[in-house]
């Protein structure tokens, strides 16, 4: 951010991290406050483009995992122009609901253990980039980096991570006139239950993981689905 490729503008995520886009140097673009603040969750034709576009000549994931089934059903389909921007929004929107109250479910439901393991297993793995100062080219690509030296502020950092994230869950499950709301069924809340169940009994980490993407994969498939009017496989 303190790059001269972003002075006197704002940084635009090509792929907005509220449909499920990463938030990656190789994504973001200028742009003038106004642009962006326009701009706000819209997908374009063009953006999708562009994505793609970065996403093959820099082999960096463009969307998140819990986001990737959907993704990869866009880049098939979008040229077709059978399906609108907007619907291919809509999925995504829906989808980011639905990761969004699974995260807000285990830290709310699963007691104190809940939150202790979405942060050993989301956000412990992401710090490490913390420890290094980097340097950019003008297309976001890393050039440099170098170990940072530690203030007490820096050392702060990770608190602040962690609280914002958390902040991020709470507000927008709590947000009572947020028009998309979670679709999952009661199937899907019994799979939550038993996820909750297993962290309390501290079993293995890698396969409540694992338990929680297959969800989000079945999920992603079921709102797609739904949202243009097909049969579930």
């Amino acid at each position: 951010m303190h790059s001269h490729y972003f002075i006197d503008t704002s940084a635009d995520h090509v792929g907005p991290i509220s449909l499920g886009f990463v938030h990656d140097p190789h994504y973001l673009r200028p742009l003038s406050l106004g642009e962006n603040s326009s701009k706000r969750g819209k997908l374009s034709f063009s953006d999708i483009q562009n994505i793609i576009k970065i996403e093959n000549s820099t082999k960096v994931p463009a969307m998140s995992w819990f986001s990737s089934i959907i993704w990869e059903d866009i880049k098939k389909n979008y040229l077709e122009r059978k399906y609108t921007i907007p619907i291919y929004r809509e999925i995504l929107k829906q989808n980011m609901s639905n990761f969004m109250f699974i995260l807000w479910y285990i830290q709310t439901s699963c007691g104190k253990k809940g939150k202790e393991f979405l942060i050993s297993s989301f956000l412990q793995p992401k710090f490490d980039c913390f420890n290094y100062d980097y340097t950019f080219d003008y297309y976001g690509n890393i050039t440099s980096k170098k170990i940072r030296h530690k203030t007490d502020a820096s050392k702060n950092e990770f608190n602040r991570y962690i609280r914002i994230a958390f902040e991020s869950i709470n507000d927008y499950n709590k947000k009572e006139n947020r028009n998309v709301k979670n679709n999952l069924d009661k199937n899907d809340l019994k799979t939550l239950s038993d996820i909750c169940e297993k962290i309390n009994k501290n079993e293995n980490k890698q396969t409540i993981i694992n338990q929680i993407q297959h969800l989000m994969v079945k999920l992603q498939i079921i709102t797609t689905c739904k949202t243009r009017g097909l049969n579930l496989p």
